[in-house]
């Protein structure tokens, strides 16, 4: 599944985190930090980052960026966020 990714390495680990960036959509971004794997997606039209979830497993936060560029799954995801 990662090869489905661009993984981004921070040049400033102490102000930016390092991200895996989707291939097929780039406005699809997992953060890593120390809270967890964070999906995020940037919204062009409402030039607005959408906070998707914080998940344990970089492997349920890709399932979760990969259910983004299902329109279906995506209107009707149930979000798998994990504390």
């Amino acid at each position: 599944m990662k090869d489905k990714f661009i993984f981004e390495e921070s040049d400033d680990p102490l102000s930016y985190d390092d991200q895996y960036t989707l291939k097929a959509d780039k406005n699809v971004s997992i953060q890593v930090s120390d809270m967890g794997f964070c999906v995020n997606k940037w919204v062009e039209e409402e030039e607005a980052m959408h906070h998707i979830g914080i998940f344990k497993t970089l492997n349920d936060a890709m399932e979760q960026a990969l259910a983004t560029l299902e329109p279906i799954l995506y209107k009707d995801l149930i979000f798998k966020e994990q504390s």
